[in-house]
């Protein structure tokens, strides 16, 4: 027995420590009358705390899952963000590349148009996307209107890059060939050579001898 202690009224208390090391209570009080009765109870703290902390160890652990899985939540919502804002960066440089590519390609074709008292002459090219396959150009020499009129295979970057290609070698090989088949062929020998994609240019060549009002053609599948 350690100390006496007493509550108020008849029930008093004994700290104990057992035999253990156990510490622990004795309540006990008296009743009046006769015989004189006294109850005794013993209370050991680890039977009657025991519940207590094993809560309290499972209400710390539940608390560290949860801050671990906040952490967690947390981690993978700053990852997304980040994840998310470079590949906005990343959708708004190709944006910006493919409004720079849709500029060259618009500014790759005809933009003066021929004036002549023979003939009006006017084009526009609006592709379904940002670029296209789709080409067209004139343009005069020696009295001639010489054009050209073109569908690349596919859609977006890939058929404008052919596109430009092919408005290219147009350009160079009719710049001093008045024969549209011959204009053609040398077109065709070109783009089919490294052609490993297989992609193909439905194509319209003519050539028109303003005096005379003889028009000189070639169509490949146009």
């Amino acid at each position: 027995v350690e100390k006496s202690k007493s509550n108020s009224g008849r029930s008093r208390f004994f700290n104990i420590i057992g035999r253990e090391g156990n510490r622990g209570r004795v309540y006990f009080t008296s009743f009046k009358g006769t015989p004189k009765w006294q109850v005794a109870v013993v209370c050991y703290d680890k039977e009657v705390y025991g519940k207590l902390k094993s809560m309290r160890r499972n209400i710390g652990l539940l608390m560290l899952v949860g801050i671990l899985v906040l952490i967690l939540i947390v981690n993978r919502y700053v990852k997304n963000s980040r994840n998310l804002q470079i590949v906005n960066m990343e959708k708004e440089r190709i944006s910006s590349e493919l409004r720079i590519a849709h500029d060259i390609q618009r500014q790759m074709l005809p933009t003066n148009f021929p004036q002549h008292d023979e003939i009006d002459a006017y084009g526009m090219l609006l592709p379904a996307r940002e670029v296209g396959g789709d080409l067209f150009d004139f343009f005069l020499r020696d009295e001639k209107l010489v054009f050209c009129i073109g569908d690349v295979s596919g859609k977006g970057v890939p058929s404008a890059m052919v596109m430009a290609v092919i408005h290219s070698m147009f350009r160079m090989a009719s710049a001093h060939e008045n024969n549209p088949a011959r204009i053609m062929q040398n077109i065709n020998e070109a783009s089919c050579e490294g052609n490993d994609s297989n992609m193909f240019v439905t194509l319209f060549i003519g050539i028109l001898d303003l005096p005379t009002g003889r028009l000189r053609y070639c169509n490949a599948g146009h």
